[in-house]
């Protein structure tokens, strides 16, 4: 219900001046709407939330619906989102394939010599092309033999031979999000990074079994 009630809400006020007032007014009947059974209105108030409207409004909408409260549901939304429905499911797969796919296909369109921020332009249109809607973080980073971090902004750095690249995009689709990176490596490639690479693989052929379990 708080969730319906601050949706409904932010709808409300998302109008014109002309008609701010008037559907104010009815931004007020949705609370007193639904049964009274404890007097309290849920909405999300703790750090990394956002309740979709202006705070000026959110503080006179709680004012005007006194004797009714509005308090803080965030761990009751929490709670509920951490269990996904087969449709929630099904749409952080398709954006998940939909950027495997831009990296798949990254290497086809690569130049070397090109910087960190012209490729990272390239992948970020590859992911609309291929079906996100958003790609609002793409993270890039290179350096001969290895990057120094993963969560750079892409540079004018030139990637060469003997970098290894990492990419990381956050992209949307259908209002849910895919957050993986993945590297790369410009042959020739060293030693160095070969061993590298192998000791990461069997790592995560350790971890894989551990990180399935139900």
């Amino acid at each position: 219900m708080a969730q319906y009630v601050v949706g409904r809400a932010r709808h409300c006020l998302a109008v014109s001046s002309t008609r701010r007032r008037r559907n104010f007014t009815a931004c007020q009947r949705i609370p007193r709407a639904p049964r009274r059974r404890f007097g309290r209105i849920g909405a999300e108030l703790r750090a990394e939330t956002r309740i979709g409207m202006p705070i000026n409004d959110f503080l006179r909408l709680s004012a005007e619906i006194q004797p009714l409260q509005m308090v803080d549901a965030t761990p009751a939304f929490r709670q509920v989102r951490q269990i996904k429905s087969s449709a929630e499911v099904s749409r952080v797969a398709a954006i998940c394939r939909i950027a495997g796919e831009a990296f798949a296909t990254l290497p086809s369109y690569f130049i070397a010599g090109e910087s960190e921020r012209a490729l990272a332009q390239k992948f970020q249109a590859n992911l609309m092309l291929q079906g996100a809607e958003k790609t609002p973080y793409v993270a890039m980073s290179s350096g001969l033999n290895g990057y120094l971090s993963g969560s750079t902004w892409p540079s004018d750095r030139s990637i060469a031979d003997g970098d290894v690249l990492m990419i990381d995009t956050g992209s949307r689709l259908g209002g849910y999000f895919c957050d993986f990176n993945r590297n790369f490596a410009v042959a020739p490639v060293s030693d160095e990074v070969r061993r590298a690479q192998a000791a990461l693989i069997r790592a995560a052929a350790v971890m894989l079994p551990v990180a399935e379990r139900p």
